[in-house]
């Protein structure tokens, strides 16, 4: 890297990045889907994808879809999906590894000067697979479920993971798979990312009208022309 160099994104020097977790850093989303896909199957109904995902990357519940109103015997078909899946969801979450290439994408990032850090709405269990490969210590903040604050889109979260890693928004971006990440990420005023490896589709992410939409986040390096830097 340049003696100095400064990274440059969208007219903006860059210090800090936010990512979440579920479907941008790890893909327990396509776990999560997998198991509640064979648990539906069991208890007799059968989903399609869209019908979990689309509402999902939208922050609503895919329960009307997965399970119409005119579904016959639909609350005892219920009652019996949430008893199988809980032990579903407990054995899947022991199969959530991180993305290819994230590792190597936070560790240029952190080579770079750019504080990293973490906003999801799930709890801090669901941190285990960066644990696991010794990553957390990659990130300067981390909120979580568990810290109590409303769910994205509302800003809470994201200003104070903001807070704490002493980065002010306007040298700020947020990285995630959903509609949520983007609206948060625009309320409180960082550059804002999609990446196509979570939830929502890439009509869904473009309607949302992100700075940028990429294929996942092992793309960061070249948006943001490191091999320049490092030149």
């Amino acid at each position: 890297m340049k003696p100095d160099s400064q990274v440059l994104y969208s007219g903006r020097v860059l210090k800090g990045i936010i990512f979440d977790l579920d479907g941008t850093l790890t893909d327990s989303i396509r776990v999560f889907y997998e198991a509640f896909r064979r648990v539906t199957v069991a208890v007799g109904v059968n989903i399609r994808k869209e019908d979990i995902f689309g509402p999902l990357a939208e922050g609503t519940e895919p329960w009307d879809q997965a399970f119409p109103m005119d579904l016959p015997d639909r609350e005892r078909t219920m009652r019996e999906f949430r008893r199988v899946m809980k032990p579903a969801y407990v054995e899947a979450t022991r199969r959530v590894r991180v993305l290819p290439g994230v590792s190597e994408v936070l560790a240029r990032l952190r080579q770079h000067g750019i504080r990293l850090g973490v906003v999801t709405d799930s709890a801090s269990s669901s941190l285990e697979p960066l644990r696991s490969q010794d990553l957390i210590e990659q990130f300067a903040a981390i909120v979580t479920r568990d810290d109590g604050f409303p769910r994205k889109p509302d800003s809470q979260g994201l200003r104070e993971c903001l807070r704490r890693m002493e980065v002010d928004p306007e040298h700020a971006m947020i990285v995630g798979d959903t509609l949520m990440d983007i609206r948060v990420g625009k309320e409180v005023g960082v550059l804002t990312v999609g990446v196509l490896t979570g939830l929502a589709n890439r009509s869904q992410l473009e309607a949302a009208q992100p700075t940028v939409l990429v294929e996942d986040v092992t793309c960061i390096p070249d948006l943001l022309n490191l091999n320049e830097l490092d030149g």
